[in-house]
């Protein structure tokens, strides 16, 4: 794992522990935080995040998971609200650092039951 955190944190991906909620068994939490101006339903915002989570699994692989969204110190209840969340974005930022930084994983689709649309 620390060879996660260090070739992401050279692409100004840094600890996100302090402003995000804890979720169960989360051994890595970062953020990247960017300046785009951004208009959703009517309303245009600044700062956005790719946030970026991870899990040990039963293998011992961490699985990742990452989603684009408001940052949440300067979007407080936008954030909360999810509003402009979208989740393809921040597996495909991801994606394009893990290729960038040569870091080998396997990509794989979890059904969740759930739609993040």
């Amino acid at each position: 794992m620390p060879e996660i955190e260090a070739a992401l944190g050279a692409y100004s991906f840094a600890p996100n522990w302090e402003f995000s909620y804890y979720e169960r068994g989360e051994v890595l939490n970062l953020a990247r935080v960017v300046y785009e101006r951004n208009t959703v339903d009517g309303t245009t915002y600044h700062w956005w995040q790719t946030h970026l989570r991870g899990w040990r699994n039963d293998a011992g692989r961490i699985e990742l998971h990452a989603h684009w969204e408001l940052e949440p110190t300067e979007n407080g209840n936008a954030h909360i609200d999810g509003t402009g969340f979208d989740f393809d974005r921040g597996m495909n930022t991801l994606q394009s650092f893990l290729d960038e930084a040569e870091i080998d994983y396997e990509k794989t689709t979890v059904d969740t039951g759930t739609s993040h649309e």
